[in-house]
């Protein structure tokens, strides 16, 4: 199921841009990219160029799989963390893409865990503004995919945030990763540098995802008003989008 939503999570994303956004995507960056198909969709949607997409992925054994799929692509090993240095990566070594997607820097705690087998991985970190250096270059779209990382990913990159046009981001709504900051943490961080969510989506039930736009790149006036308020308790997946400019959706997590 997750994989489903996530791929119609990538198509709403393309549709946010394409109805709301001011900029037309250039450059995409992905990071825990995997196998890069979700990359691969924004490519394709937006005529990007392969060179202009980046993929970040610190699992070794990805690295292949994604120099076949993605020979003129800038492909990065490494993990983005708060803080540069060597780290343990957390990689799943069970054949099952849902099972390999749960690599993480950070621990997992939850009853999923015991579902998968570890392999310690020694790994070099840098943080999201040193990977935005090294880009030297202004990202229009940028997934985030990091297992419990999302938040100190985003605070790694700085001041220089606001060179990121957009992000389509995994938040969890649970404490299923060790001493990891939830969706609220997250939403009020982008909020405070000035992004509106776009969109919002359950992938599992405890994991999200969703869309962002500063607003400096956004349209207002071509909004359409919609209900702002969208209650998420039940299991059916539901999509959002901001309802104008003066009442952005609000989510209320489902309850346990």
């Amino acid at each position: 199921m997750e994989h489903r939503q996530r791929l119609e999570m990538i198509e709403t994303y393309i549709i946010e841009i394409g109805k709301f956004a001011t900029f037309v995507p250039r450059v995409s960056l992905e990071i825990g990219a995997y196998d890069g198909e979700y990359s691969r969709e924004l490519m394709n949607a937006f005529s990007i160029d392969a060179e202009d997409v980046w993929l970040v992925e610190p699992n070794p054994y990805r690295l292949d799989d994604l120099a076949l799929a993605f020979p003129r692509s800038r492909r990065i090993q490494r993990a983005i963390a708060g803080k540069e240095g060597r780290q343990t990566f957390n990689a799943v070594t069970d054949r099952q893409r849902n099972k390999q997607k749960c690599s993480s820097l950070v621990e997992r705690t939850d009853k999923w865990s015991r579902q998968l087998t570890y392999e310690a991985v020694d790994v070099q970190a840098i943080t999201g503004a040193q990977l935005l250096a090294e880009m030297s270059c202004a990202v229009d779209l940028c997934i985030i995919d990091v297992e419990g990382m999302t938040l100190e990913v985003l605070r790694s990159f700085g001041s220089h945030i606001t060179s990121i046009r957009s992000f389509m981001l995994e938040c969890e709504h649970a404490s299923i990763f060790r001493n990891a900051d939830l969706f609220e943490a997250t939403s009020s961080f982008l909020v405070e540098n000035g992004f509106r969510m776009m969109a919002f989506q359950y992938s599992y039930p405890q994991q999200s995802d969703s869309v962002w736009i500063q607003e400096r790149y956004l349209d207002l006036d071509s909004m359409k008003p919609l209900p702002a308020y969208y209650d998420l308790n039940d299991e059916r997946p539901r999509r959002c989008m901001v309802a104008d400019a003066s009442q952005p959706v609000q989510i209320r997590a489902r309850e346990k």
